[in-house]
């Protein structure tokens, strides 16, 4: 709180107003306020000091760090603005202002942008090392398989040529078929004839011949037949 008393106390020397002395007990209040944690009511002290004094360059400060600190970046932009329109060799305020406008232009672009350029750069990340993982997958099943047996190549067999009768040739009829053979009349049936044995004589057997180059022998004489006259 000392930089707001000296910045007070220079305002003072160089301005001399009808309600300056106001303007600087309502100061004093505000910075006592402030310290005090009571933002609310210190905005409302710094409100009444540029009322009577709209170029008081301590309340204008103060009116900032207040705005600051409850969050409300564009009226603390607003408030160190105008101190820098009044004091440009104001160190502080120019240092706090330049870090409110990062950050508000930090909170801006994530609006204006839209998310997928955001995640674009990860997909493709995540694209790129899936496609790598299967390109060396493939790599591996390739060089880990089994050759593949040649494949032969199929024949077509060639067409047998058909043979080529010549027109000239004359063509012999087929014999003529042979008529069956005539079939016999049936033979009748001729019964058995029954001989009687004692009814058939007998005939003497004959000698068997001699064979040639012998002597043939007759025979003996029977001695119970009469001689022959």
């Amino acid at each position: 709180m000392k930089r707001y008393n000296i910045a007070m106390g220079s305002a003072m020397s160089t301005n001399g107003t009808d309600g300056r002395p106001q303007a600087e007990q309502l100061m004093r209040e505000a910075i006592a306020l402030y310290e005090q944690g009571r933002l609310e009511e210190a905005l409302l002290a710094c409100e009444g000091a540029l009322a009577l004094d709209e170029k008081l360059v301590p309340a204008l400060s103060l009116k900032g760090l207040i705005h600051e600190r409850r969050g409300q970046i564009q009226e603390a932009i607003e408030a160190y603005q105008r101190v820098q329109a009044l004091n440009p060799l104001s160190v502080s305020e120019r240092a706090r202002l330049e870090a409110l406008l990062r950050q508000q232009r930090a909170v801006v672009r994530p609006a204006t942008r839209p998310l997928w350029r955001e995640t674009l750069p990860v997909i493709i990340a995540f694209l790129g090392a899936g496609l790598v993982l299967l390109i060396g997958l493939a790599i591996v099943l390739r060089t880990s398989a089994p050759a593949p047996a040649p494949v032969q190549a199929a024949t077509v067999p060639e067409p047998e040529p058909t043979p080529v009768r010549p027109a000239s040739e004359p063509r012999v009829p087929p014999p003529p078929a042979e008529a069956p053979a005539p079939t016999p009349p049936p033979q009748p049936i001729v019964p058995p004839v029954l001989v009687d044995p004692s009814r058939v004589a007998l005939a003497p057997s004959e000698p068997p011949a001699a064979p040639r180059g012998t002597i043939p022998t007759l025979p003996a004489p029977n001695p119970n037949s009469a001689p022959a006259n």
